[in-house]
């Protein structure tokens, strides 16, 4: 089992879950909140498992690239069969009859292209039958890029971007806490990744996702009507602010959903949950800075900006950044504790 001191996260992450499920009590949607919790409950327990494995870099190189091959084969099945979306000239996919909100497939694709760019700044190359590739991270990169362009999911681009300029702006920084001679080529790479996007991939999307992508449109729609919803979710917080209104009752209430993890854990469990809620980001944050690894701060930053502007409670792409950050940890603390061994021995 995890030592208490180096799990901080997890335990807050479990109170917190105990706190929400308390707020079922006095919940006005027992049936949405049980689902979330169950959902939440289920990913706490897989980071609790994974925290106690013996993780080790190939194990990460593998599980890496897992998430890009997945998210690779969906954005090409989506750049070919892609749907429009509700009519309009977002892209989506349909599963069973049903429309798949562009907004969360976006999201799921922040992590793998984060994981495309690191690697391809750091020369990390994919090895297939015996050999090398590094290009295969720039197709990766490429296709999962013009799918969430498709996507057109704000918040999803402004996640990926934001985590993205932490892992330029940043690599010298943890290049040099590995001891790892700087290459100034990366600054060459990113440019050229840049340029790529401007000139071969904007260039083919139509008007109206252009528009969707602009400033002046999201000033005209106030972020697809986010900001409305967050004073409503500001009066259901007054009504309860010391414990919350209960999970799953804000959608009960109005039908719609807050568009906001932050907001929604503050509306429904009150002053007391988004702290213990927050704390946990708060501890792995810190925790990623200390790191010897420039994606684990990038992965959190980008999830953090993703869930800003979506509800996360049963969303992978929520959990799936704070399960690889936990693992990366996880594996940094074993190799710590085994040169110790080494040296002491």
């Amino acid at each position: 089992m995890p030592n208490a001191k180096e799990s901080k996260e997890i335990i807050f992450f479990a109170i917190y879950l105990i706190l929400a499920m308390i707020s079922l009590l006095w919940s006005d949607d027992v049936a949405t909140g049980s689902y979330y919790l169950l959902s939440m409950a289920n990913m706490i327990v897989l980071i609790l498992v994974a925290s106690t494995l013996s993780w080790n870099k190939r194990d990460l190189n593998v599980l890496l690239f897992a998430f890009q091959l997945s998210a690779t084969i969906f954005s090409i099945f989506l750049i070919i069969k892609g749907q429009l979306y509700h009519g309009f000239s977002r892209s989506t996919l349909v599963v069973n009859g049903l429309e798949q909100d562009p907004n969360n497939l976006s999201a799921m694709l922040v992590i793998p292209t984060l994981i495309s760019l690191w690697r391809i700044l750091n020369k990390q190359y994919i090895t297939l039958l015996n050999r090398k590739y590094i290009v295969i991270n720039y197709l990766f990169l490429g296709s999962c890029i013009l799918a969430m362009l498709m996507l057109s999911s704000r918040g999803g681009l402004f996640g990926l971007i934001c985590g993205s300029l932490f892992l330029l702006f940043f690599h010298n920084r943890f290049a040099q806490k590995n001891k790892i001679r700087s290459n100034k080529l990366y600054i060459i790479t990113s440019i050229a990744i840049v340029c790529t996007i401007l000139f071969f991939f904007i260039p083919h999307l139509d008007q109206e996702t252009l528009k969707r992508l602009s400033f002046q449109r999201i000033r005209e729609d106030k972020g697809s009507d986010r900001l409305l919803i967050w004073n409503i979710a500001f009066q259901q917080f007054l009504t309860a602010p010391l414990f919350g209104i209960g999970i799953g009752s804000f959608q009960g209430i109005t039908k719609v959903g807050v568009h906001n993890q932050f907001i929604i854990v503050g509306v429904e469990s009150g002053i007391v949950g988004f702290i213990l809620f927050a704390t946990s980001l708060i501890i792995l944050f810190i925790k990623s800075f200390k790191s010897k690894t420039s994606l684990l701060p990038a992965l959190l930053v980008g999830t953090f900006v993703v869930i800003f502007f979506l509800d996360a409670y049963n969303k992978k792409y929520f959990w799936n950044g704070i399960l690889l950050s936990i693992i990366i940890l996880t594996m940094e603390k074993n190799s710590r504790r085994s040169n110790n061994q080494l040296i002491h021995s």
